[in-house]
């Protein structure tokens, strides 16, 4: 089987030879020439053509510019027959034709054309922001893996055996240094666009279905006790600039929202009242989109109307570094306990330690709720256990 590229320049009869005139491809596949010659969109004067070389005479920047599109046009051309060839699809003038125009449905089966028609895919379902760059960030990764590792641009769909992800999932333990449970997730994303893959029909079963990666032992839940969170309300050495940002996390502490819900906050569209006066903060999570309903606890009403119900966010990365400065003069024995995230398991925590039920505090499982912020405090067993005598 064997592909030929010609280019010919198309002469008008009613436009002067002293005009450029348009080139266009002939392409010739097992002797059988495609129906319509296809347009490359460069021009020359007839003069200029050179036929046995199939280019245009000249050395100007212009030329050269020309010339190259033209070879870049018969490379696309090669590359779409040669990968047409490589996975045995059938093979006509005309289908590679309508390949190059993009009016076919030809898609390369490799692993990382896969990865973005599967972000493309959920872009168009608006997906939040933050997952689509943590999945973008694994496919960067997976890019730079099959580069500098395995020596290639992609790799065929059909290479992506439980061992070669075995592979991948060791390389992020090893060479990446990150925890298992980040590996493991990276091979689950991989997992997910086999899945979309075999959707697509460009695999007949995943792969990787009964793959199984071990994940990193669960940290214990960080959270503040009422003690610790008292300090940080009741702290009198603080300036204006670490006042705002103690009275955002106390905010976090008292709703159980999370960095990206505090900034979004808006007193119309999250605040409702039951028809006996009772507020209810009304949240849809950013990253699982649930609903989520919480009274409106006096501490967090507080400080609602001390800013007019516009929290005072900062950014994410300053919120963090200053709440450190907070906890050091809080005198907490843990300033690193202090961060934005610790916020939202703080009121996971007291709500569990005033009695308020599992299924209230916002998971959507409870055995979610148990895993996360199940920690009771001493005190409350304490009083537990009193009511046993």
């Amino acid at each position: 089987m064997r592909i030929v590229v010609r280019f010919r320049v198309r002469m008008h009869k009613n436009k002067p030879k002293t005009d450029p005139h348009f080139i266009y491809c002939r392409l010739r596949v097992n002797g059988v020439v495609v129906r319509s010659d296809m347009a490359t969109g460069v021009s020359c004067l007839p003069h200029e053509w050179d036929s046995t070389a199939q280019s245009i005479r000249g050395y100007s920047d212009t030329v050269r510019n020309q010339n190259a599109k033209l070879q870049k046009f018969r490379d696309d051309l090669d590359e779409i027959y040669n990968t047409l060839r490589y996975y045995e699809k059938p093979i006509t003038a005309e289908i590679i034709k309508q390949a190059y125009l993009r009016k076919g449905s030809f898609t390369p089966q490799t692993l990382l054309v896969y990865y973005q028609k599967y972000l493309e895919e959920h872009q168009l379902l608006r997906i939040a922001k933050d997952t689509m760059d943590a999945w973008q960030s694994r496919k960067n990764v997976l890019t730079e893996y099959i580069e500098r590792h395995l020596k290639r641009k992609d790799i065929d769909l059909l290479e992506t055996t439980p061992k070669w992800a075995n592979e991948y999932y060791k390389y992020h333990i090893t060479t990446l240094r990150n925890s298992k449970s980040h590996a493991a997730r990276a091979v689950t994303s991989i997992k997910s666009v086999l899945n979309y893959a075999v959707i697509e029909e460009a695999l007949p079963s995943n792969p990787l279905l009964s793959l199984r990666t071990e994940r990193s032992k669960p940290k214990p839940i960080v959270f503040l006790t009422e003690a610790e969170l008292a300090k940080v309300e009741q702290c009198p050495y603080l300036d204006e600039r670490l006042q705002r940002v103690a009275d955002s996390f106390i905010l976090q502490c008292y709703t159980g929202m999370a960095y990206n819900e505090l900034r979004v906050f808006n007193k119309a569209a999250h605040i409702k009242a039951d028809s006996d006066g009772t507020q209810w903060l009304i949240i849809y999570r950013g990253k699982t989109g649930t609903l989520c309903r919480v009274p409106l606890l006096a501490n967090a009403r507080t400080i609602l109307e001390k800013y007019d119900y516009k929290p005072p966010v900062v950014s994410g990365q300053k919120m963090n570094e200053y709440l450190k400065e907070i906890a050091v003069i809080a005198q907490l024995e843990q300033p690193e306990k202090l961060t934005t995230h610790v916020g939202r398991r703080t009121m996971g925590t007291y709500l569990l330690n005033k009695g308020v039920p599992l299924v209230t505090v916002g998971h959507s499982s409870t055995q979610m709720t148990e895993r996360h912020y199940a920690e009771r405090l001493t005190s409350t067993i304490k009083n537990d256990l009193r009511n046993l005598f």
